[in-house]
């Protein structure tokens, strides 16, 4: 058992000890002063504390340092997880090469598809598609022969 170990250790047995254990006595005065009549918001309230501690320091007395080392090391695998599909925008205004990166950042969402994963493939070509069919539209428009009578 490291030191670190021992801190983390000893952390629970105060928080399972002052923690639970003042709040379980205030705990106790309030129901006391409210013996009569129906349990009180207040009450609820600090049972639950009570358990949230009592649970929180247990935790703490069995597993030392590997509870926090678990949770830092499972918010490191959920962070590399979501950064992991993550690309660069292109800086480009050429639409020959702009295109591929389109249907590449495409494609990150398709991966959380699932199921509707052909549909989002589909409709992605199509949008594909309109442009270039725009854009050939826009070429031949610029390069129609002007007519000589007018």
């Amino acid at each position: 058992m490291t030191k670190r170990d021992l801190r983390h250790r000893l952390t629970g047995v105060a928080v399972l000890l002052f923690g639970a254990g003042g709040s379980t006595l205030l705990h106790r005065q309030v129901w006391e002063a409210h013996a009569k009549g129906p349990a009180s918001a207040l009450e609820g309230a600090l049972g639950l504390l009570t358990f949230a501690l009592g649970s929180l320091g247990l935790l703490l007395v069995i597993n030392g340092a590997r509870l926090r080392d678990g949770w830092k090391r499972d918010c490191d695998r959920a962070m590399r997880r979501r950064t992991r599909h993550i690309r660069p925008r292109p800086r480009t205004n050429q639409s020959e090469t702009h295109h591929p990166f389109i249907a590449a950042a495409a494609m990150d969402p398709m991966h959380y598809a699932g199921g509707r994963a052909a549909l989002a493939a589909f409709l992605v070509m199509r949008a594909h598609q309109a442009a270039l069919d725009v854009r050939a539209a826009n070429v031949a428009a610029k390069q129609e022969p002007k007519s000589p009578g007018r």
